[in-house]
């Protein structure tokens, strides 16, 4: 089974087009930011958006597997107020994309992380700390039912805006903050996380007390190709080259 996990597209729907073409992939993740390009008009970043979520529905309708859409900071800035503003939020983005992304993550189709409950991996747009899970959730799979105010940005524990600290949110931590505040579940299982976010991240892939780490925000021009089996697991990691073009 081949899933390919996609960083932030940030209004670039033609470099998802072209992975999933060249990919064939039998499941996606597609790791959160859908808006707020910087020379991407709005208009034409949310037809990119509407594409993705109609290569989901073909995908799905075609009997393959999963087609995971996660919420980035740059979503939920419009989803819900309570979360604050990032940079690039203004008052037509706003207007534009607001309504679709709080219906489709009312509906479900945008979450805020994915779990390999098998592999013990967390996707999710920025990483999730043990600090912060352990303020917030009695289960991961509390994560994607938690309101807003749970992903606000923090500055405890040290932190900064940055997002260094270890109780900064899926939407807004850093590695550093990562490598510091490990996931461990109850049965003493180290969960590995794959995430975008941060740019440049590097090195794009890390360890940290027997954790693994891939940062694979779209900016870096990277994405994974995650291969399955009864027997193997592997995570390749291939440069867009080409396809950014």
């Amino acid at each position: 089974m081949k899933r390919v996990i996609i960083g932030d597209p940030h209004g670039r729907w033609n470099f998802i087009k072209k992975i999933y073409n060249k990919e064939n992939p039998d499941e996606v993740i597609i790791l959160g930011d859908y808006f707020d390009s910087f020379n991407i008009d709005v208009y034409k970043q949310l037809e990119g958006y509407v594409k993705i979520i109609n290569l989901r529905e073909n995908h799905i309708k075609k009997n393959k597997g999963d087609f995971i859409m996660l919420v980035g900071n740059h979503d939920m800035h419009y989803i819900d107020e309570k979360f604050g503003r990032c940079s690039g939020w203004n008052d037509l983005s706003a207007s534009v994309v607001g309504y679709p992304l709080s219906r489709d993550f009312g509906n479900g189709i945008l979450k805020f992380v994915y779990l390999d409950k098998i592999n013990h991996i967390i996707y999710s747009h920025a990483g999730v700390s043990m600090n912060w899970f352990k303020k917030w959730c009695n289960s991961l799979d509390d994560i994607n039912n938690l309101e807003a105010k749970a992903f606000c940005f923090t500055f405890k524990d040290g932190g900064d805006y940055f997002g260094s600290s270890t109780y900064n949110s899926p939407l807004w931590i850093r590695p550093e903050g990562l490598k510091k505040s490990i996931f461990v579940d109850d049965y003493g299982y180290v969960w590995s996380q794959i995430f975008g976010h941060t740019e440049p991240c590097s090195p794009l892939h890390f360890e940290s007390n027997d954790a693994h780490f891939w940062c694979i925000d779209c900016i870096s021009s990277h994405y994974l190709i995650e291969t399955l089996d009864d027997k193997t697991h592997e995570l390749i990691n291939r440069s867009l080259g080409d396809l950014m073009m």
